[in-house]
C-alpha cells in the first residue's frame, strides 16, 4: 500500500509525513455531494533514505499487514459471536449476550494486542519525488 505525503520533520532515523486521506467517492467529493472534507492526516515513517522536511515523499506499508488488521477488527469480532452464540444457544437462554460479551474480549485483547504491536505499522519511505 503507497502513499503520497509531504515530509513534515525528521527525527533521528524518522520522520512524520503529512499524508492527505482518500475519501470513499474517489476524491471527487463535488459529484457525490456527501459533505465529507478530506483532512490531513500525520503517518510516522522510517525514514532510510534521507528525506528532508518539506520533501514529497512515497511511503509504503506492507498490503499484507493491513489486510491482516483489518480481519482482526472487522471479521474476528463477529467469527467469535457466531461460534460463542451456536456453543451455548442450546444451554442457555442468556446466549446472545455472552456471545456479546466474548466478543467484547476479542476487542479488548485487541486493544492489548495493538499496544505491543503498534511498531509493526510504521511506513517507510521508499521514494523522494520532490526537494
Amino acid at each position: 500500500m503507497r502513499e503520497t505525503g509531504t515530509v513534515q520533520s525528521v527525527s533521528g532515523n524518522f520522520c512524520n509525513v503529512v499524508v492527505t486521506r482518500k475519501s470513499a467517492c474517489g476524491d471527487n467529493c463535488a459529484n457525490c455531494k456527501g459533505g465529507c472534507s478530506l483532512k490531513n492526516q500525520i503517518c510516522i515513517a522510517k525514514n532510510d533514505i534521507g528525506a528532508a522536511p518539506g520533501d514529497k515523499v512515497v511511503i509504503e506499508i506492507s498490503t499484507e499487514k493491513v489486510l491482516k488488521s483489518a480481519f482482526m477488527v472487522y471479521i474476528l469480532p463477529i467469527i467469535v459471536f457466531f461460534i460463542v452464540y451456536f456453543a451455548v444457544s442450546n444451554f442457555s437462554p442468556l446466549a446472545p449476550f455472552i456471545a456479546v460479551g466474548a466478543m467484547a474480549c476479542v476487542f479488548v485483547l485487541l486493544f492489548f494486542h495493538d499496544k505491543r504491536s503498534k511498531s509493526e505499522f510504521i511506513s517507510t519511505v521508499c521514494e523522494i519525488l520532490e526537494k
